[in-house]
């Protein structure tokens, strides 16, 4: 689980910097390459968050491995069944 929470600080803190070098070039000259530059910075992070999301298995990420998933999906949630 460790492993997954440095993935994901790590993609915020990268498109963090992104975000600081596409204000700053905007602010600086408008839309040159240092500001486009900021926008792929952002946009790889942005892949790597889905990558991350898409890689770890959702078992490694569950809070409670003992709690059954996936109920029945024939029963009827509760209350439903007594209007009818």
């Amino acid at each position: 689980m460790v492993r997954q929470v440095v993935t994901y600080e790590a993609l915020f803190g990268i498109q963090l910097v992104g975000t600081i070098v596409l204000v700053v070039g905007l602010f600086l000259g408008g839309l040159t390459m240092t500001t486009i530059a900021g926008g792929v910075i952002i946009m790889a992070a942005i892949v790597g968050h889905v990558f991350a999301a898409v890689q770890f298995e959702p078992e490694e990420l569950a809070d409670e491995p003992d709690r059954e998933r996936d109920p029945d999906p024939d029963s009827e949630p509760a209350g439903h069944g007594a209007s009818r």
